[in-house]
């Protein structure tokens, strides 16, 4: 392996870290609390990606728009039918969001 492309992979997973650390900054600046599920979007979003690559053989950039859309998708659905609601009676948004990556983690929501 060749000097760049180690300096290359470690700009690419330094840019991935620093992605999902803006975003958990603007949700604890906007909302007061850190969402614990942004980690979990991040990951089913590089899982669709790879996904994408391997069983479908997209090229890395459609496999990354694909994967950003599939997940931006998920999370616009979330939002409506189970945040929302959570907000409007006052349950707790960060117990509902760690359970509901806790079922989706042990597959239990595959069922």
């Amino acid at each position: 392996m060749d000097l760049a492309s180690i300096l290359l992979g470690g700009l690419a997973a330094g840019m991935v870290l620093f992605i999902v650390s803006v975003g958990l900054s603007v949700t604890m600046g906007l909302m007061g609390f850190v969402n614990l599920a942004h980690g979990g979007f991040a990951m089913l979003g590089g899982y669709a990606v790879v996904l994408a690559m391997r069983h479908w053989g997209l090229p890395f950039s459609a496999a990354l728009a694909l994967g950003f859309a599939a997940v931006a998708a998920l999370s616009v659905q979330l939002e409506r039918t189970l945040y929302a609601r959570l907000y409007q009676k006052n349950i707790g948004v960060i117990t509902a969001v760690k359970d509901m990556c806790k079922e989706l983690k042990q597959g239990k929501c595959a069922n």
